[in-house]
């Protein structure tokens, strides 16, 4: 059976180009790239050059991409990092409850060990930001696009009033945002990135951090990557990823017109069905519509086995107890948006024709659910 693939969000299909690379530099390229012999300086040569790549479509340094597993792991090191190394002196942080798991995680660990958490609402306005900022501020952690629903936050005005009014370090989960929309990290001190978001392979993501950003290491061993990330290099994956992200900067407007194509198609499901709420967000890779009377999970179910497949928020929060890892209910919507609400997110592969059909989809099993629910 072939699928409508609307869950582009938790992962999308690697480019060919992008498989290539990989497949290319995996045969011809296997030394470790810390070796002194020939080979090992050919890899470090390659991966050299693939940071080279990033930081120009960034705009930084390339001393300050440093490459990791993913997206997690990313979040994970600056967060700690970050902070502990500012921990004798700035002890508070303000952040989203409406972050990413890998973020909003790693703040509660913090909060046990001692730090104060200020969590804000995701619909924040940036004064409520900056109106909790304090002398002891070590961090603000704002995503640069919500993986739930798409609303996009501008980080660098945000983050240069925090640095005008503070001493405090910026960080961005970038992982919905990368390669997708216009960013500057100007002011920014930290953004995170994974692969297989834009068409690279998974398992291989990275990080930006500015040098004037001091942190303290969270894997130890062998001091690559100028002693922040330990660990022998992944120089086939880290290519793949260079390859994926000049692929996509360099087509950003060109895609934003094709998934925003496609997302106006179900849009217009709002004139067709009665009660459908669109949950905010303005990236065009990211719809979140509740339609109210039908359970999430339960529609989910039914498109699934019409051949459209969606979610109902992160694919890296599977818990279906824990509620407060929604970003709907973190926001303060209503128990009824947050119990319907299904995300479908899109990427350049998809075309306006699978829309349509899955418009006529979603009409017909919203319908035919409704009948059952509304008795």
């Amino acid at each position: 059976m072939s699928y409508i693939y609307f869950d582009q969000a938790a992962s999308t299909k690697p480019l060919k180009e992008v498989l290539e690379v990989f497949n290319q530099i995996s045969t011809d390229y296997y030394a470790n790239p810390s070796a002194l012999h020939i080979a090992g300086l050919e890899a470090e040569r390659i991966l050299r050059a693939s940071a080279e790549t990033i930081s120009k479509l960034l705009h930084i340094n390339s001393e300050e991409i440093y490459f990791t597993s993913g997206g997690t792991e990313s979040n994970n090191l600056a967060i700690n990092g970050m902070v502990k190394a500012r921990v004798r002196t700035h002890c508070h942080i303000i952040t989203l409850q409406s972050e990413h798991p890998s973020v909003t995680e790693v703040y509660k660990k913090l909060e046990s060990e001692g730090f104060s958490v200020t969590w804000l609402n995701g619909l924040i306005s940036p004064e409520e930001v900056y109106a909790s900022l304090r002398e002891d501020t070590a961090l603000v952690s704002i995503a640069h696009v919500n993986n739930e629903t798409g609303h996009i936050y501008d980080i660098e005005t945000i983050a240069k009033k925090v640095k005008a009014l503070s001493s405090a370090y910026f960080f961005a989960d970038g992982v919905q945002g990368f390669g997708k929309l216009p960013v500057s990290l100007k002011y920014v001190d930290g953004y995170s990135f994974s692969g297989h978001k834009i068409g690279c392979i998974k398992g291989v993501g990275g990080l930006y951090l500015s040098s004037n950003c001091r942190i303290i290491p969270q894997i130890l061993g062998g001091g690559q990557q100028r002693n922040i990330r330990s660990g022998t290099e992944n120089t086939a994956s880290v290519a793949a990823l260079s390859k994926g992200a000049e692929i996509a900067f360099g087509a950003i407007e060109e895609n934003q017109k094709k998934v925003s194509a496609v997302k106006n198609e179900l849009l217009n499901l709002q004139n067709q069905l009665d009660d459908v709420h669109i949950n905010g967000g303005s990236s065009p890779y990211i719809l979140n519509m509740s339609f109210l009377g039908v359970k999430s999970e339960v529609l989910l179910h039914s498109l699934a086995e019409a051949g459209v497949l969606a979610s109902a928020g992160s694919a890296c929060s599977s818990s279906k107890k824990d509620k407060e890892k929604n970003a709907l209910y973190a926001m303060g919507y209503d128990k009824s948006i947050y119990e319907s609400a299904i995300r479908f997110s899109f990427s350049p592969q998809n075309t306006v024709d699978e829309a349509k059909r899955a418009a006529e989809i979603i009409y017909e099993k919203v319908n035919f659910l409704r009948k059952y629910t509304r008795k």
